[in-house]
């Protein structure tokens, strides 16, 4: 199958691409961790795959309008 008509099929179908999608999932994912106190920023950018925490925090800030480090404060106060 080709790459574009699938990708052109999945937003039909779910309204996003796949990498908006995935990128959506991983942020969700961010918050449930930051959320949690076992964990620091750095630890949890590895583990979503991130290759440096300055793209995860630039990302995660994107999507939710606060750095990680303003989320995580926001659960461990």
């Amino acid at each position: 199958m080709n790459p574009t008509y699938v990708s052109n099929r999945f937003k039909e179908m779910f309204g996003t691409s796949p990498i908006l999608l995935q990128r959506e999932i991983k942020i969700a994912k961010a918050k449930k961790l930051l959320e949690m106190r076992e964990m620091n920023i750095t630890e949890i950018s590895r583990i979503l795959g991130f290759n440096d925490i300055q793209t995860f925090t630039r990302l995660f800030k994107k999507y939710t309008g606060i750095s990680p480090r303003q989320y995580k404060r926001l659960f461990n106060l």
